[in-house]
């Protein structure tokens, strides 16, 4: 027996409405193929003896010979009663290439007409003349089609009488060479329109061009498309969630009665928008995992002649919710008629009925007219289809709109009871009419653009009647059957996210009002406004359309036969496409951001629609390739959640069971990363910036994308109004592994990404502190014993020295001290183990000698990492930890610090960093009480002039001006952390006093190990200043608290180090650097009278005419600490800033001051020589004093160095010319404008030398 709805194309598809008959696909032809529902209704093929008593009345009923057809009768049973059904096979072998689905193509070919190559070869004529014959249409189908169009409208009442007595019956005539398949009823009406194509022809390749494949579109969403294969039953097993194998019927499945669809809608093109059924299809091998989660294009509009354009949403929305005019929205750009108050009520008139309704009628008319509207609007949706159903249509959506604004109007005129009757009438009419279509059985073939009018006339309806979701159940009933028929007709909403995303459209108006796919959006749009979340536990406010939608999804699923990855994809296209169109408002415009809150129930469900965590039973059984694959998937879908906060801006806070669900999973994998990612620490991590969790990486692996979740949650209830310790704790839970990881050994080093299990366990310990810092110091602890520091190989040595840097860098951060955790235990461990193992392999194997010392290297360098933890902006001057001070020194105890230069290179940049910090918070060094002479020798206090002020009221008798004035105003706590800052310097001093003769030996090396003869690159001079600096800088805290060390045993004798350099430009520079870094470390170093001559000697070198190192920096700081109070500096051409600010003198202008500087230095010589010539009177021999001998051996050194910097420089280039005159004019300078010192015989030399210049 053939199926109930059957739907043959001929001669009764001109009956059928357009947008009522069944759809075709594109490119199909007008009607071909005989289709049959197997969906719904029971049906099978035709039985053999069907088969023969259907050819044989196929044979003796032949029409006349002008048709050239034939004509067939097939009996059924009707919808009532045993009416007949004549049934027509006009062009049924029409071929229909472009509809086939790759079900049909399954093995190349089509499964409609599987038959021998005999066969085939035998019917090739037949075709040929079948396919010339349905070229030609039947003349009295033509007439009958064009008579249609005249008729008046007695006639089609006519029509549509003898319709209702003929009620059931088809008749169709069919064509020449028209011939019966015995397969036909193989396929059903509600399948898609290309499951049967109707020949025997190969499937074409639908990509452009010859050969090309089409390109991939770029994705804004996720970093890579994923392609699953839906009959990969590897993958099945991998991915089916167990309760899959033990699926039961849904109760309100089990007991519903299938009942005939008598409307089907017809396939005309595109432009219906109508999606076909299962569009993937059961032989789609391929499922292309690309939901875009990105935002919609801002800007895109509904057209005015829409429902939500019109004004209508808002209209309804103010009803239900009034605003006040000043926190109202603008009004829409029409506003709709309805919205104008009229004096004269408009009256609607129901199609073929004898009832109006308008205002005007009385309120006892509209009660009693309402439940015979709500009847015949049931019956037209579900009866068979009018010759002029659109224009029937349209008198109906009319009377629907008037119906409710009929309705608004008497529940705002009439008094309470009124009222109430009202709403009591308007529950049970739309009750029963909720009922109807609900017991109709609705399915994707018989939904058509009248079905969701009716759907939302309902819902407005019992919204303007005052009905509510939360205590409504006749309302629930009215969203679940739209939101059911909007599943049915679009699945995953992938229609409307194709109309919504379309580039390719320029117009970005919405405007088609005969699109079934523009009007789902609308209706989606509309239920997101007029369905509004309510305030629940505090948690969420979960917007009520989400449960309804997943009410249905579940109920889908339960239906279903067996679990499939398209029904589960399906769940989250549904979830995407209703936050894109939550970007809408109620005026039909999309704005750049979501308005839908959180849904998390939902998602629960699609991840427990799934298996996500990892079966060890299952998976031993399958392959690496579904496994890799589910892995991928798993990765996806933590995307989409990450998604879904970031981007859609969903609440996370009652997201706690999506969160568990991904804790168990990654759970059963040991905390490791996914299959396909690598394994590295997480962004936050390792650059300390938690900000990081709120944004998205496509560099993060699904479990640092689940911590972020985690630690944004954590956060949230942080902030919470009411913070729950047990909440938070619940929450750090989720990330917290429970067995233990694995310990990797030389013997079994990390395979793959399995190190991933310690970096995610150091993360999760890191997010605990950060989140929860009470108990910190456990949580260090715990981190140490996932590592056996001895026994592990590199690789994983390398993963302890990281995880403890990256985790004393954020206790640093966080202001959490270091002193009662392990991690001064911890680095001395790993530092013990490493110098032994050095130790050992010294004078052995190069090799394993230097893998040990680039652990040591990465020791250093985790330290000086850590240290400049205390860089931070946000953090305020700290004194280190002096702990990890105590490893350097460790380490500096150890000759492997001399023998290699990286080695020494980290370890001196660590003690740099540490001293730089300790210079932050110590008090800077003392200068000597020297008032600087400005303006020339005039005392500073010379130029002050008296100020006089007047009367203050200040009361001295005030205790707490009395404490202020005595001193006490500075707090206990300043007092204790100065306090603490001297005890951790004096530490540090005493520690120091051997680290500086270490460095020192490392410096010593560098000048030993430098070739003769050549001169150094740039790279090495400023390296060797970097010593220098760090060198001079430890010895300044040592001889700070040390009572026997000075300057000139820890420095200055021992400058025959350097001084054997041969390259004087290198060792004038080394000399200026050394006694620029004693004078800044220690400026009290000046009073003592050696020190003093050694800086003036220094000043000399200074003013030598050659390239500008530090010299103008020497010049700044020794013109400020003496204020230009030595003899030799007084009335320089220069001004000081007040004390105590120290000179910023530049290279510039240094180098256009140096002779000036050096004639004034002269002048004071001059004047010295002159003072002793007139204390001694003698003038043939001067400069026998102290202090004039003193300048002498500095002229004399100075003009030596000059000397020797010329004798330096290749005879005869110009840099030597140059210099030369640059000598002479000095020479000119000093011995003829200055008489006494030409004259001076401890000169007499250099004198002589000048002269050999010329």
């Amino acid at each position: 027996m053939l199926a109930r709805n059957v739907y043959i194309g001929g001669s009764s598809s001109s009956r059928r409405k357009p947008g009522k008959s069944k759809q075709l696909t594109k490119g199909s032809g007008s009607s071909s193929g005989i289709r049959y529902n197997t969906s719904r209704a029971k049906s099978s093929s035709i039985s053999a003896k069907t088969h023969t008593s259907l050819l044989k009345a196929f044979d003796s009923n032949k029409s006349s010979p002008g048709t050239g057809g034939y004509r067939l009768d097939v009996v059924r049973p009707g919808h009532g009663g045993g009416r007949q059904s004549l049934l027509s096979f006009e062009n049924h072998r029409q071929p229909r290439e472009a509809s086939r689905s790759p079900a049909d193509d399954a093995d190349g070919y089509s499964q409609s007409d599987h038959r021998d190559d005999e066969d085939e070869d035998e019917d090739n004529d037949d075709e040929s003349q079948e396919e010339e014959s349905l070229r030609m249409g039947s003349d009295e189908e033509k007439s009958r089609k064009k008579g249609n169009k005249n008729l008046t409208w007695k006639q089609k009442l006519k029509q549509r009488k003898e319709a209702e007595r003929m009620h059931g019956v088809y008749t169709h005539v069919a064509d020449a060479g028209t011939r019966l398949l015995a397969n036909a009823g193989q396929f059903g009406a509600s399948e898609s329109g290309r499951s049967y194509a109707g020949g025997t022809r190969r499937k074409r390749r639908t990509t452009r061009g010859k050969g090309k494949r089409p390109r991939k579109a770029k994705r804004k969403g996720l970093w890579k498309d994923l392609s699953l294969n839906s009959e990969d039953e590897e993958l099945h097993r991998a991915l089916a969630p167990s309760s899959s194998q033990h699926r039961t019927t849904h109760p309100d499945l089990a007991s519903k009665q299938h009942s005939p669809h008598r409307r089907l809608v017809k396939k005309d093109d595109a432009e219906t928008g109508v999606l076909v059924e299962n569009e993937q299809g059961e032989g789609s091998h391929s499922i292309k995992v690309d939901t875009d989660f990105a935002l919609l294009a801002s800007g895109q509009t509904f057209g005015f002649n829409t429902y939500i354009k019109r004004g209508l949403l808002y209209e309804l929305l103010q009803l239900l919710h009034p605003t006040p005019p000043s926190h109202a929205d603008p009004a829409p750009a029409s506003a709709p008629a309805s919205l104008i108050q009229n004096s004269k009520h408009p009256s609607y008139r129901a199609p073929h009925l004898s009832l109006v309704i308008s205002l005007s009628n009385s309120f006892s008319d509209f009660l009693r007219d309402l439940p015979i509207l709500c009847q015949s609007l049931g019956d037209f949706i579900i009866g068979l289809p009018d010759v002029d159903e659109e224009v029937v249509a349209r008198e109906w959506r009319s009377v629907m709109r008037g119906a409710e604004e009929v309705l608004t109007g008497f529940m705002k005129s009439e008094g309470d009871e009124a009222k109430e009757k009202l709403q009591d009438v308007v529950g049970k009419t739309i009750g029963l009419l909720i009922t109807q279509m609900h017991t109709s059985d609705f399915i994707k073939s018989t939904i058509d653009l009248m079905t969701f009018d009716v759907c939302w006339f309902v819902m407005e309806m019992l919204l303007r009647a005052g009905f509510e979701l939360s205590s409504s159940k006749l309302l629930s009933d009215a969203c679940k059957i739209l939101v059911q028929y909007l599943l049915e007709v679009d699945p995953g909403l992938r229609d409307v996210m194709t109309l919504m995303r379309d580039q390719d459209s320029e117009k970005r108006e919405f405007n088609d009002s005969t699109s079934i796919v523009q009007r789902e959006a609308e209706l989606w749009v509309c239920l997101i406004h007029v369905l509004t979340p309510g305030v629940t536990d505090g948690l969420s406010c979960e917007h009520p359309l989400w449960d309804i939608i997943r009410k249905e999804l579940e109920r889908r699923s339960s239906a279903a036969a067996k679990w499939t990855l398209q029904a589960n994809e399906i769940i989250w296209q549904t979830i995407a496409g209703l936050c894109a169109l939550s970007q809408f408002s109620e005026h039909g415009l999309c704005k750049d951001k979501p308005s839908i809150s959180e849904g998390w129930k939902i998602v629960f469900f699609a991840l427990k629609n799934v298996q996500l965590k990892a079966d060890l039973a299952i998976d031993q059984q399958l392959n690496s390739a579904p496994l890799r694959m589910k892995d991928r998937y798993f990765a996806l879908i933590v995307r989409r959640c990450f998604f879904l906060v970031d981007r859609w801006k969903w609440a996370i806070r009652s997201s706690f069971p999506v969160l568990n669900i991904f804790s168990g999973a990654f759970g059963t994998r040991k905390f490791r990363n996914l299959l396909h990612e690598k394994a590295d620490f997480p962004e936050f991590l390792r650059t300390q910036r938690w900000e990081s969790c709120f944004e998205y990486s496509r560099r993060d692996s699904a479990f640092v994308l689940f911590v972020k979740l985690v630690v944004q949650r954590g956060i949230a209830l942080k902030q919470s109004e009411k913070p729950s310790p047990h909440s938070l704790e619940k929450n750090l839970t989720l990330i917290t592994p429970l067995s233990s990881v694995e310990m990797f050994s030389k013997a079994h080093p990390p395979q793959g990404n399995e190190l991933s299990m310690l970096y995610n366990r150091m993360a999760a310990i890191a997010v605990r502190i950060h989140l929860s810092p009470s108990d910190y110091c456990s949580r260090v602890q715990q981190a140490r014993q996932y590592f056996n520091f001895r026994t592990s190989d590199d690789t994983s040595r390398m993963a302890c020295i990281r995880s403890l840097m990256y985790v004393t860098q954020m206790m640093i951060l966080e202001r959490l001290p270091l002193e009662q955790t392990e991690v001064n235990a911890w680095y001395t461990e790993i530092v013990e183990v490493l110098i032994k193992e050095y130790k050992e392999l010294s004078g052995k194997e190069e090799k394993s000698l230097n893998r040990v010392r680039f652990l040591l290297n990465a020791v250093l360098g985790s330290l000086r990492h850590i240290l400049n933890a205390y860089n931070d902006p946000e953090m305020e001057a700290e004194y280190p930890d002096l702990s990890l001070f105590d490893v350097v020194q460790k380490i500096g105890r150890e000759a492997v610090v001399t023998d290699n230069t990286q080695t020494a290179r980290e370890f001196a940049a660590v003690i740099r960093t540490f001293l730089t910090l300790r210079d932050k918070v110590v008090s800077p060094p003392e200068r000597p009480p020297i008032e600087p002479l400005l303006d020339n020798g005039v005392e500073s206090n010379d130029n002050q002039e008296s100020q006089e002020y007047g009367e203050v009221d200040i009361d001295m008798n005030d205790p707490a001006l009395d404490e202020l004035l005595g001193g006490n105003a500075i707090s206990n706590a300043a007092n204790r952390l100065h306090q603490d800052i001297e005890v951790k310097d004096r530490v540090v001093g005493r520690s120091l006093n051997s680290l500086t003769w270490l460095i020192y030996r490392c410096l010593k090396n560098m000048f030993e190990g430098y070739p003769e003869g050549r001169s150094p690159s740039p790279q090495v001079m400023d390296n060797v200043d970097g010593w220098i600096d760090t060198w001079i800088q430890c010895a300044s805290i040592a001889i700070m608290h040390s009572q026997s060390m000075t300057w000139f045993s820890l420095c200055l004798d021992i400058r025959k180090t350097w001084t054997a350099i041969g390259d004087v430009h290198w060792r004038r520079r080394i000399d200026i650097r050394v006694a620029l870094n004693i004078l800044r470390r220690a400026p009290m170093s000046y009073t003592d009278s050696k020190l003093k001559d050694y800086f003036i000697e220094t000043l000399f070198d200074c003013l030598i005419p050659v390239k500008v190192t530090v010299e103008n920096d020497f010049l700044s700081c020794i013109f400020s600490i003496d204020g230009l109070r030595h003899p030799l500096l007084r009335n320089l051409p220069v001004t000081l800033p007040p004390y105590p600010k120290i000179l910023a003198l530049s290279k510039n202008d240094f180098t256009t001051s140096r002779d000036k500087f050096l004639r004034g230095i002269l002048d004071n010589i001059e004047q010295s020589l002159h003072d002793e010539e007139n204390e001694s009177g003698n003038r043939i021999v001067l400069g026998e004093n102290v202090t004039n001998k003193k300048y002498g051996n500095f002229l004399a050194k100075f003009f030596y160095s000059l000397k020797e910097m010329y004798s330096s420089m290749p005879e005869g280039s110009n840099e030597c010319q140059d210099y030369k005159i640059k000598c002479k004019d000095l020479c000119t300078m000093t011995f003829e404008d200055h008489p006494r010192i030409g004259t001076w015989r401890r000169l007499a030399t250099w004198d002589v030398w000048w002269k050999g210049l010329n």
